[in-house]
């Protein structure tokens, strides 16, 4: 109950309940929490939200309220992606990433730390008309097992941890993670506790329709951190739980 109360205080109350239980043979828990919230430099108006169709990673249709604009940011295209860096009051800023139709799973698979730097250095000012969808995703994840698939073994058995309190037996038993994104006209509220060639041609304007998969980051422009990176393939599913 108390660390719980500690993730709830530390972020706005987005994350309550971070652990379920804890097993009597708990001797440590380790927790960290971040909470954004910023205001768009260039807030969308609510009378130009309107219903409009995304097509999720399915193929399927769904309807969702869709806020409209003309955003005055930087903006790059490449070989089958189009992206927008939406400014926030402050040095913040999400960027959205949207692969061409039919091109989410291959651009997501090719995606990488390398890309993403390529991408970023592409931006550049232009006048951009935005159809962006409302957004509120909550995510939570056990990612014991995605560690260990990932190598990180013998922290979860036989890692020597006795540097932290002298007992040789601790191990890790669970690795737990939520996340809360929401994003509307006024600007985002996040929370959080836990090759492919480019080229750059002359932009004087993008008219992007996000309407499709896409991915998106927040990024503090004075560190260069990526606060949260999320991918969105069906915008009116909020819950998402991952094994």
């Amino acid at each position: 109950k108390a660390i719980n109360a500690w993730v709830d205080r530390h972020t706005n109350h987005k994350i309550t309940k971070l652990f379920a239980q804890l097993d009597p043979a708990t001797r440590l828990v380790l927790v960290n929490a971040v909470h954004f919230k910023a205001s768009w430099e260039q807030p969308f108006l609510a009378s130009n939200t309107r219903a409009g169709s995304f097509t999720t990673a399915t193929g399927s249709k769904v309807s969702v309220p869709f806020m409209h604009g003309e955003v005055r940011s930087d903006a790059a295209t490449g070989p089958g992606w189009q992206a927008v860096d939406l400014p926030y009051l402050g040095a913040a800023s999400m960027t959205v990433i949207v692969p061409d139709a039919g091109r989410f799973a291959q651009f997501e698979r090719a995606f990488d730390g390398t890309t993403l730097t390529r991408i970023l250095a592409a931006l550049q000012p232009a006048d951009n008309t935005i159809a962006l969808p409302k957004l509120q995703l909550k995510d939570q994840a056990d990612l014991g097992a995605a560690l260990q698939r990932l190598g990180m073994t013998d922290a979860f058995g036989t890692a020597d941890f006795s540097g932290i309190t002298g007992d040789r037996s601790l191990f890790i038993s669970q690795v737990v993670h939520q996340a809360t994104v929401t994003v509307d006209e006024q600007g985002t509220e996040a929370a959080a506790a836990t090759g492919v060639a480019f080229d750059q041609s002359a932009l004087t304007g993008l008219s992007l329709n996000v309407d499709r998969p896409y991915v998106f980051l927040i990024r503090d422009h004075k560190t260069g951190a990526i606060l949260f990176l999320g991918r969105v393939t069906d915008p009116t599913q909020t819950e998402v739980s991952q094994p």
